[in-house]
């Protein structure tokens, strides 16, 4: 088998010594550090410090973690080959040679004010060497110096910056530049404050700060100790990644395809179309909140996404999440001959994210005519079937309403019964290659009835069974899910449609409360403990109420609550002022008892077999 991983234990002085062209990918996030990480990082460098000057005991190293490097390859076109980039890590080793920098120039200032030429010239010598670690090529007379780190594109130039600034730059810190204060700048300052600190309490004290500072460096070169981990190849990177996280932050899938589009980038035009297009991904609330639940999405929906394994080219391939990556390099490396594959391929992904965030961010695009279908499976939390929604909003559109009109039943029966969700996930992405793959070769009529076709295979609770779960269901929460089934019911119970499906006008409501007060368990019978928690769960026990009405009443017992506080300087609108057709049965009762809520439960499932029928079952 081939060695996948490199790993060995480093100082700061050799890992930039034997890496000495470290780089972060274009994937990576910016600089990210705030005071309290460079908090912990001064009190261990402090302790590591302290420690070494006890005669007594000999000075140990202070382990700083894992790092995971990557080697750059030759078709990634980012400068020379040979060079490593930092997968995690970024934080700790941008923030050790910014603190080394800083002690390293503080040393050069007090090495300039010795008044003694031989003093002078010999601090000044270990002062540079201590900054020269910090550079491939040392600063000349001729040339400002190569850093080992070349940090992400909004952080390089002020990283370079403040590497190769001249030591009295300490006196004001980066607040005095031109630049914009980026994060990095703000740490730097902090830095530059808490260094200056060090020297000056020694100065209180009668001490020489440059031996003090000295030790500083000494301390940041060889007494803290890192293992760096080298993976061969990114996946192999991703792998580690699901079980090896640091203090730098966590890579997922999506940073890994992004940096694999840089690397296939043979020219700055196409390096610039990726880096503007990943923006307008992200412009996208629902990609930005989960880019790589979208781009599997867009994986599953799309029967052009094809790779070759094993020599035969995979057709509408299911893909988990954790093969994501490996799925999307192999499809960019076996495509990349094809003409404009990159600007192609981004223009393919921003208009499958105006798609997707208008499936999955419904609420927000009450003018799509299709707000009904989507808001109404949002509600129900139903994600397993956005592949097959994908893939009929790019090439079917017609189909959307009427496969809708299946997809909700199935998924309330489904969840109401408790069924395995992997089934539902496997079956709605073979349906979305299906429909992406045919859409262009045969009739709508024909896609409609191979996908009900699939559906009716699945073992979906017949009527009997799926009344019989429902009367017992306990929603999870009362949110979204329960608010829109109780909606439907509502709907079914009324002459008219008073309100829609998943309105945010109205909220759900638990009759007997899930914090009883003492009246409302001696009005309704219900003894403390098990027995009313589960009744307040059960789907009987709940019910909608109009905004308009009070939630002041959620804790009192039936009466009250049906009454409200009518007679009051600020009354309290109680269940009885309701127009919603759920509430009109309540109104005639004069207690809420355990007999009531599972009465009820059972009349809720007798109507939910008629609102969502599936396919015939009995």
């Amino acid at each position: 088998m081939a060695k996948t991983y490199d790993a060995d234990e480093f100082t700061l002085e050799t890992l930039l010594k034997d890496y000495a062209d470290l780089r972060i990918p274009p994937f990576q996030r910016p600089f990210k550090w705030t005071n309290e990480e460079l908090n912990d990082l001064f009190a261990d460098i402090e302790s590591v410090i302290s420690a070494s000057k006890d005669k007594s005991s000999k000075a140990l190293s202070h382990f700083m973690g894992a790092m995971v490097f990557s080697k750059v390859s030759k078709s990634e076109g980012q400068g020379a080959e040979g060079g490593f980039y930092i997968l995690d890590g970024q934080q700790r080793v941008t923030t050790l040679t910014l603190i080394l920098c800083v002690v390293a120039k503080r040393m050069q200032l007090l090495a300039s004010q010795e008044v003694l030429p031989k003093r002078q010239i010999d601090r000044s010598a270990f002062a540079a060497v201590h900054l020269n670690k910090l550079f491939s090529q040392p600063p000349g007379e001729d040339s400002e110096g190569v850093p080992v780190l070349s940090l992400q594109e909004l952080d390089s130039n002020c990283y370079a910056r403040i590497i190769r600034a001249a030591p009295e730059s300490l006196v004001t810190g980066a607040s005095s530049t031109a630049y914009s204060k980026r994060q990095i700048d703000k740490i730097y300052d902090q830095i530059v404050s808490k260094i200056n600190s060090v020297v000056k309490n020694e100065q209180d004290d009668g001490k020489d700060p440059f031996t003090l500072l000295d030790a500083w460096a000494k301390c940041l070169s060889a007494l803290l100790s890192i293992v760096v981990i080298v993976a061969e190849d990114e996946s192999a990177a991703f792998r580690l990644f699901e079980t090896l996280n640091a203090r730098g932050l966590e890579l997922s899938a999506a940073d890994l395809i992004k940096n694999k589009l840089f690397a296939i980038c043979s020219t700055d035009d196409q390096r610039t179309i990726v880096r503007d297009k990943w923006k307008t991904l992200l412009a996208f609330d629902a990609v930005d909140a989960d880019v790589v639940g979208f781009l599997r999405t867009k994986w599953l929906s799309d029967s052009e996404l094809k790779r070759k394994v094993k020599g035969e080219w995979k057709l509408n391939e299911f893909i988990r999440k954790d093969d994501l990556f490996d799925a999307f390099r192999d499809y960019l490396d076996q495509h990349k001959t094809e003409r404009n594959l990159v600007g192609k391929f981004m223009e393919e992904l921003v208009a499958s994210a105006e798609m997707y965030e208008e499936i999955v961010s419904a609420q927000k695009r009450p003018d799509s005519d299709y707000f009904a279908e989507f808001r109404a499976i949002n509600d129900l939390g139903a994600k397993t079937c956005r592949p097959l929604l994908l893939s009929l909003y790019k090439s079917n559109k017609s189909l959307i309403s009427e496969v809708s009109k299946l997809i909700e039943p199935l998924i309330v029966r489904w969840m109401v019964s408790k069924q395995v969700a992997n089934v539902l996930e496997t079956t709605f992405a073979s349906l979305a290659g299906y429909v992406s793959e045919m859409s262009p070769r045969i009739q709508s009529s024909e896609i409609y009835a191979h996908v009900k076709f699939e559906l009716m295979k699945l073992d979906v609770p017949g009527d009997s069974a799926f009344r019989q779960s429902f009367s017992k269901w306990r929603p999870a929460n009362t949110s979204r899910v329960a608010r829109h089934i109780l909606c439907r019911i509502n709907e079914s119970m009324s002459s008219t449609r008073e309100i829609a499906a998943g309105t945010d006008d109205v909220h759900v409501e638990h009759i007997f409360p899930k914090s009883p007060s003492k009246a409302a368990y001696e009005e309704s019978g219900i003894i403390e403990g098990d027995e009313a928690e589960e009744l307040s769960q059960l789907i009987g026990n709940l019910t909608l109420l109009d905004a308009s009405i009070n939630k002041k009443i959620k804790n009192w017992k039936f009466s009250d609550k049906l009454a409200g506080r009518p007679d009051k300087a600020l009354p309290v609108k109680g269940i009885n002022a309701s127009v919603l057709t759920i509430n009109s049965e309540l109104k005639l009762l004069h207690a809420w008892t355990k007999q009531e809520i599972e009465s009820r439960s059972v009349r809720f499932a007798d109507m939910a077999v008629r609102i969502w029928p599936w396919l015939g079952r009995t």
